[in-house]
């Protein structure tokens, strides 16, 4: 009896193996049957009865090689762009991945490629997985083989052939940290490394991407997993699947690591948070985005902008930096503005009901908090409004407002900021992550519970940063509402849609081109003078502007300085007691529309008092 009961056991434990196999290498295939042809991994016998066996059953397969076939067909590629570690992405041919040693290699033979490698890859690294910066935890290299001797890597090797990307997850569990960090960095990788396929082609916006998405970091799938879903048309490969595999797996053609360009913000490991320096986002990225991930979760953008002047959206929280007097903000707030008020929370509305309801806000508040990332979606004209507990400084965290004061976005920013200590309840006794400090010594404690400002600090277990973040809150209602209603007294002059205009006009700004026809003369009775004339710029009649004038610089060859004129015209007699007779110089011309400046004229145009050349 026992002895069948075992065998029994044995038998349930086998057939649990075998379905989680099966569901790992059936989300490593494309998903569907008629996909085949296009499956992510696959895995290749001896006979093709046996491959199609594999495809109809698993959709997966596994390529056996000899140590021969593999030098010849299995060697490593590499081709690198961006000047450090921090800026750099790399497309490889035939990556594998040891999941045993958790590593990468690359398999050096005759025909391996090498474009854009520095001479130094381990200075501090070869890139980053991460688009968080400077983070040893994100560094990414590759162990070297010769393919002539790594005969074990390709014996019972998983291939991926599918176009992949591989990066990083900074902080999955995070919605700011993984929209920042994760999503708009894989969006803008997507959409310039596979911009052949993207252009003109919106099949992307339906069934996403054509790639395949591989997360190497440690943490599991986590709260948003839905969100990294959308951006490929198969599901994420995650670092425990390739490690359930045990056995190399070979990405035949995959990118490593994602775009920076579109973050803003950096969390304070080396100095304290604040906005990048070189950033060069702008609302164009953030809204293209936008509309992606709307897209791909069906919010119809027509209604986008249906309620707005009528909304409030307003974020809570139920567990921790609570607002102690929501409900009489709520209806001080809808009475104020006379306005719907609409209140939202993780625990309450999905992030698409979010997201579709922030799209048609006028104002979006909330405490400080991941779930202000979605600020992102608010239209060109409405408000965000950070409510900041007792003694944290608006100025000192910034993600927020540098996300809406981003060129383009049109979206103005309003920080509260509780000045009452008793009108917040902090607390001491949870545990050190939700702001606790019982573990402090009491000297320490003391200290803490008598500051009125959170000192400037790195990130990231600042105890009296935690302890004060955390706090909840009895909102200065009547306050609040005055701080709102004088700021959008600011705005109330511009319509929305005057607002949406100008935001459209700032990303797609059209430039003036250089002006024509420069031309001078002198007059020898009064050598001290020049007439110089041009065109306008050949694109002025085929952009809309209000204002045009023209910018004249005056040049003494061999001078630094120069002499310099605003004017309306196109001609000007030029006479200055600075100018010398029978003297060379440099002529420098460019039209000023509105508020853009076009170049100046590419050919270096020559004057003399005497005669005029070009050069």
């Amino acid at each position: 009896m026992i002895h069948c009961i075992l065998h029994l056991l044995m038998g349930v434990a086998v057939a649990f193996l075998v379905h989680r196999n099966f569901i790992l290498l059936q989300k490593l295939s494309s998903n569907s049957a008629s996909e085949c042809d296009e499956t992510v991994v696959n895995r290749q016998t001896d006979t093709l009865a046996e491959d199609k066996l594999h495809i109809q059953r698993r959709g997966v397969y596994q390529q056996n090689l000899n140590e021969s076939s593999s030098a010849d067909h299995l060697v490593s590629s590499v081709w690198c762009w961006g000047h450090d570690h921090s800026e750099r992405t790399c497309r490889f041919h035939n990556l594998f991945y040891l999941p045993g040693e958790d590593e990468f290699v690359f398999l050096h033979g005759e025909q391996s490629i090498y474009v854009g490698l520095p001479l130094n890859r381990f200075d501090p690294s070869l890139l980053d997985l991460s688009s968080v910066r400077n983070h040893n935890r994100n560094y990414f290299n590759y162990v070297d083989m010769l393919s002539s001797k790594a005969g074990h890597l390709t014996s019972g090797v998983h291939i991926i052939h599918k176009r992949s990307i591989i990066f990083r997850r900074f902080h999955p569990f995070n919605l700011m940290h993984v929209i920042h960090d994760d999503l708009l960095p894989l969006h803008h990788t997507l959409v310039t490394s596979e911009a052949q396929l993207t252009s003109g082609n919106s099949e992307f916006l339906e069934n996403g991407f054509p790639v395949q998405v591989v997360l190497m970091d440690d943490s599991n799938p986590g709260p948003f997993r839905h969100l990294y879903e959308l951006f490929s048309s198969s599901l994420p490969l995650y670092k425990r699947d390739l490690r359930h595999l045990r056995a190399p797996v070979c990405f035949s053609n995959v990118v490593v690591g994602i775009s920076k360009h579109t973050t803003w913000y950096q969390y304070g490991f080396t100095e304290p948070q604040g906005p990048l320096d070189d950033s060069e986002v702008n609302a164009w990225d953030i809204r293209q985005f936008g509309s992606f991930v709307k897209r791909r979760l069906n919010i119809e953008a027509s209604n986008e902008h249906s309620l707005l002047g009528e909304t409030i959206v307003l974020m809570t929280r139920k567990s921790n930096r609570l607002i102690l007097n929501e409900f009489d903000l709520t209806l001080s707030l809808a009475r104020a503005f006379q306005m719907k008020v609409i209140t939202m929370s993780m625990e309450t509305h999905s992030l698409a009901d979010m997201i579709m309801a922030v799209s048609s806000a006028t104002l979006l508040i909330g405490m400080h908090g991941s779930l202000l990332s979605l600020a992102l979606f608010l239209p060109p004209g409405a408000m965000l409004v950070e409510l900041f507990p007792y003694a944290v400084n608006p100025d000192r965290y910034t993600p927020y407002r540098t996300l809406v004061n981003l060129a383009g976005m049109e979206v103005q920013y309003v920080a509260w900021r509780n000045w009452d200590v008793e009108k917040s309840v902090a607390h001491p006794d949870r545990t050190w992550d939700q702001g606790g400090i019982a573990h402090l010594s009491s000297a320490e404690q003391k200290r803490i519970l008598g500051s009125s400002e959170v000192p400037q600090h790195l990130c990231c277990h600042e105890p009296e940063w935690l302890f004060r973040i955390y706090q909840d809150t009895v909102v200065d209602v009547n306050g609040l509402v005055l701080l709102i209603g004088s700021n959008r007294n600011l705005q109330s002059s511009i319509s929305p849609e005057k607002q949406l205009l100008r935001s459209s006009v700032q990303l797609h700004r059209m430039f003036p081109s250089y002006v024509i026809n420069i031309a001078c003369s002198s007059d020898t009775k009064e050598p001290q003078m020049l007439f110089i004339s041009w065109s306008p710029p050949t694109n002025l009649d085929y952009i809309g502007y209000n204002a045009v004038r023209y910018e004249v610089w005056i040049q003494e060859e061999g001078v630094d300085d120069y002499m310099a004129w605003i004017l309306s015209a196109t001609s000007h007699l030029f006479s200055s007691k600075d100018m010398k007779r029978s003297t060379n110089y440099n002529i420098w011309v460019r039209c000023l529309m509105d508020d853009l400046a076009g170049p100046f004229n590419a050919q270096n145009i020559t004057c003399s008092t005497g005669s005029v050349e070009d050069k």
